[in-house]
């Protein structure tokens, strides 16, 4: 039960960044084909990041 709370806890953690960083509640397009495109860019960006961090030594603790 624990592990459950702890991957959910995650998860809403991932969507807050994602929201404050990217501005995602405001990015709303035209066609739906667009918005869906702009979204996925932006987690695949926000999935890229610590690794480019990492790759070029910068650590954020």
């Amino acid at each position: 039960m624990a592990v459950l709370q702890w991957a959910r806890r995650l998860r809403e953690c991932v969507i807050k960044e994602l929201q404050q960083g990217f501005a995602l509640p405001s990015l709303c397009l035209r066609s739906f084909w667009a918005t869906e495109a702009a979204l996925s860019l932006a987690a695949l960006t926000y999935n890229l990041t610590p690794l480019f961090q990492r790759h070029l030594g910068c650590n954020r603790r």
